[in-house]
């Protein structure tokens, strides 16, 4: 990913994925989200003033728009790529908010507006938030050129998180520990080392009573942020008193929508559509005493420029290296 200023002024979303939220089967799948649309609906409510004018960057299904209005917005302007903007506007008139929305068909960056407005939102979290870096690069944009000077944005922050995990069931049943054992009778393990060489993310419902550890690698200040914040490099290291076996890492967020309203897609929080990330690499045994060394560091994939993860994980013994693993992961390449 290059830093959004050597960026195309129109860098769309790829087609793949403008494909995938074009239609309502996907919005149904978010609003249907207790968690995430409750939170957001939360937020707003509690956030725009009525006589606002707000900007909403990548409407979608057109809810948070439509929820910004309810607030008392007196100017909503629901911009948005795909068709499914037309469907939006025809929603709007079926609730009587079709004077206070304008619904805007195209690149969020040709938008202009006469006067500043007074908050930009906008729902822009991928599974593991890096996915969608070119929404939120739009959405950086238009804040910087719309909003006015001590204006609102929502999210307001994110914090993102990995965690190694032991968990034997995880990893046997979607990790590469499955190939691991005779499989009804028979060695697979050439395919334990296939899997090896091509890790990827796997979302998944994790426990939060096999994290070892929690590392913060992101935290966003959506306020003043903008894409570069999604490369950087990370290290950590954990020391553990007992014993224990890294079964790779889960990953997860908590979108900050404004001071009192958090949505957490953690394993300990209530579910939501984002679930978690696993990270699988062959286990590690870690005894009491022993130290982990983790360095996680995000590039730009060379085609589509979605953040690539790269893991690189030490396990130090009394000052000697036992074990290392290796691994980079490739976000718009999902097991489901």
């Amino acid at each position: 990913m290059q830093p959004p200023d050597s960026q195309p002024a129109h860098a769309a979303q790829p087609e793949f994925l403008a494909e995938v939220f074009a239609g309502w089967r996907s919005q149904r799948g978010l609003l249907a989200d207790v968690q995430r649309t409750r939170g957001f609906a939360h937020a707003i409510a509690r956030s725009i003033k009525p006589g606002m004018t707000v900007v909403d960057v990548g409407s979608g299904s057109g809810i948070l728009s439509f929820l910004a209005a309810r607030a008392g917005a007196a100017r909503v302007h629901a911009l948005e790529a795909t068709r499914l903007i037309e469907d939006s506007a025809e929603i709007a008139c079926a609730n009587g908010l079709e004077d206070r929305l304008n619904f805007v068909r195209g690149d969020a960056l040709d938008f202009r507006c006469a006067e500043p407005v007074d908050a930009v939102i906008g729902e822009w979290a991928g599974l593991f938030l890096f996915e969608e870096w070119r929404h939120f690069d739009a959405f950086a944009r238009v804040r910087d050129r719309l909003l006015a000077a001590g204006g609102l944005v929502m999210p307001r922050r994110v914090r993102v998180s990995i965690a190694p995990v032991d968990d034997s069931r995880l990893y046997l049943e979607r990790g590469p520990g499955f190939w691991e054992r005779p499989v009804w009778g028979f060695d697979f393990r050439l395919v334990h080392q296939r899997q090896l060489d091509r890790t990827r993310r796997i979302i998944v419902r994790a426990d939060a009573r096999t994290l070892l550890a929690s590392y913060e690698i992101l935290d966003l200040d959506c306020r003043v942020d903008d894409a570069r914040a999604f490369l950087f490099a990370r290290e950590f290291s954990t020391r553990f008193d007992h014993a224990a076996t890294c079964h790779g890492f889960v990953g997860f967020f908590d979108l900050v929508l404004c001071p009192d309203v958090v949505v957490s897609t953690a394993p300990h929080a209530l579910d939501t559509h984002w679930h978690q990330s696993y990270f699988p690499f062959e286990q590690l045994a870690i005894e009491a005493g022993d130290t982990l060394l983790t360095r996680v560091q995000t590039t730009a994939d060379a085609q589509t420029g979605t953040p690539v993860l790269g893991l690189s994980v030490t396990l130090v013994r009394a000052g000697s290296v036992i074990a290392t693993r290796e691994h980079r992961y490739t976000l718009h390449d999902t097991q489901g």
